[in-house]
């Protein structure tokens, strides 16, 4: 399917100038000129026999790409294709009938890609992916096999998602970092060189890399791996182990160690945006909220949480009680006078508002709480410092505000930030935010930096003292709550199969170390700040 050529005088290194006159800086210079040579030494030694395209195993890798990446194809469709090498993929596609541009950095594989692959629909371009020469919104889709574990991934997906349409779709299949063949390739130099690897690729975690894809605006992402065949398996074992394989990939956890990733996203407009962020975010809460009232332990861990956060309270029923970010929560089922409210639209709530304008909010008076409670929600605002500082506003002098959010410990930690443990916890972590915000936001649930309380409470004492004004510092309380007793309920969305004897038994064991080891265990603290 591909062939060797000689070397070529007519392309020439000092095309990289046409790629990109003026590189972002000099390393992305670099790295243009490194794929360039690699372009080069893929056509003149190659480029289907490096990539494993040619035996048995590998074509039937090779079609089963075609149809991942082809079958949302349509006649009439503007396709851009990233990283076409010598057409491999670009013959194929080009029979749905889409206008196929096709577009690598090399010059040499161009040359081969427009000798075996010339056809009306597709029309090839030597294009810097990180810096694509084309207007926005022009690409019903964009899409590519292997390619953007070459790119300088910020900047690519930056690129891709301003030259796409509102509604349109990007399909690309990538290695996978968890295979430990791919680890060892993409890690090690030595065996970068004798696989016929370039310099700079690399390959993706599918969690980081769905954080990115969503942070720079896609929706509906979809990061699925697949491929447990190896290019190089003997044609008399190629069905079994293929079939294999695909059983492989519908096992829990040993799925996640397959050769590739099959990335699928939508680019939406902001309408779409909202209208799909919302629909969403309600399915999920209502979904949860069904999970939790399941899950007996997780019900009991809830319980002592809020008999823990109300304890300094002789008679919690008396007090006028508002909980923020109530969709999931089961307060009311242990504290019947609790206002409930969130900002999606949910019919066992009391109340339905943006907390961000809580002082805008006329049902609840100001000065009239002697209680706002939080749990796990802080870290999904997008200014928790704004928020509560409007919150104060509503409390009664001396009402309190008592939050829960999660504690970064030598234990928790990799729970809460380990790609291989986020099956414990999917939420994103950033510990270097510059100022105590939210980077991106999207939906309530989709937004969200589990890091930023505890680098508020914990360690950013110049973000703490923003809140002086409202609230007085002096009599801050923070105390830790629970270890791993949260993670051995399997969470909401695991539920682990403990009998609720020996978990209940085995709580106030996992409360005593969290309190007198917390920075060697524990897992999450309650904060309670009190009105000045």
């Amino acid at each position: 399917m591909s062939r060797k050529r000689e070397p070529s005088q007519y392309f020439d290194g000092s095309l990289d100038s046409e790629i990109d006159p003026k590189p972002s800086n000099s390393s992305v210079r670099g790295r243009i000129h490194r794929e360039i040579e690699h372009g080069r030494f893929l056509a003149e030694h190659g480029a289907g026999e490096i990539w494993n395209w040619e035996g048995p195993a590998g074509k039937q890798r090779w079609t089963r790409r075609v149809k991942m990446l082809s079958d949302h194809l349509r006649t009439g469709m503007s396709v851009l294709e990233l990283g076409c090498g010598t057409g491999y993929f670009t013959g194929e596609l080009a029979r749905s009938g889409a206008d196929i541009v096709a577009v690598d950095v090399s010059p040499e594989l161009l040359e081969i890609a427009k000798v075996d692959c010339a056809v009306a629909n597709v029309r090839y371009e030597i294009q810097n992916a990180c810096a694509l020469s084309y207007p926005d919104a022009v690409f019903d889709s964009v899409i590519g096999s292997s390619v953007l574990h070459h790119l300088e991934i910020q900047e690519a997906l930056r690129e891709i998602y301003r030259v796409l349409k509102p509604g349109g779709t990007i399909y690309f299949t990538e290695p996978n970092m968890l295979n430990p063949q791919i680890a060892i390739q993409k890690n090690i130099p030595w065996v970068k060189r004798k696989l016929g690897d370039s310099a700079d690729e690399t390959a993706f975690f599918r969690w980081p890399l769905r954080r990115l894809l969503q942070q720079t605006g896609f929706r509906d992402v979809r990061i699925e791996p697949f491929d447990f065949l190896h290019p190089k398996t003997p044609l008399p074992v190629v069905n079994q182990l293929n079939a294999l394989g695909r059983f492989l990939e519908n096992v829990p956890v040993i799925s996640e160690f397959a050769g590739s990733l099959y990335i699928r996203a939508v680019k939406l407009s902001s309408t779409m945006i909202m209208q799909t962020e919302e629909a969403k975010d309600r399915a999920a809460t209502l979904r949860n909220r069904a999970r939790l009232g399941a899950n007996k332990n997780l019900l009991f861990w809830y319980r002592e949480l809020y008999r823990d956060q109300f304890k300094n309270f002789p008679d919690p029923a008396a007090l006028s009680v508002l909980e923020v970010g109530s969709g999931t929560s089961p307060l009311k089922q242990f504290l019947s006078n609790v206002v409930t409210s969130d900002v999606l639209d949910l019919d066992y709530l009391d109340l339905v508002f943006d907390c961000h304008e809580i002082d805008k909010l006329e049902a609840i008076r100001d000065g009239s709480l002697d209680v706002m409670t939080l749990t796990n929600v802080l870290h999904h605002l997008k200014s928790p410092i704004t928020f509560l500082n409007r919150a104060a506003g509503k409390l009664k002098p001396g009402g309190k505000v008592i939050a829960t959010e999660p504690f970064f410990s030598l234990l928790s930690t990799p729970i809460f930030k380990s790609p291989i443990l986020k099956y414990l916890h999917h939420e994103p972590v950033d510990f270097g935010i510059s100022e105590p915000e939210l980077k991106n936001v999207g939906g309530p649930l989709a937004s969200a930096n589990i890091a930023l309380p505890w680098l508020i409470f914990f360690r950013k004492h110049e973000w703490l003292r923003r809140l002086n004004a409202s609230y007085d510092l002096e009599s801050l309380s923070l105390r830790f709550f629970s270890s791993l007793s949260y993670m051995l309920t399997g969470g909401i969305s695991h539920r682990l199969p403990i009998p609720r004897f020996i978990y209940s038994a085995l709580f106030p064991i996992d409360l005593a170390l969290s309190r007198s080891f917390p920075g060697f265990c524990a897992a999450f603290f309650t904060v309670t700040l009190t009105r000045r």
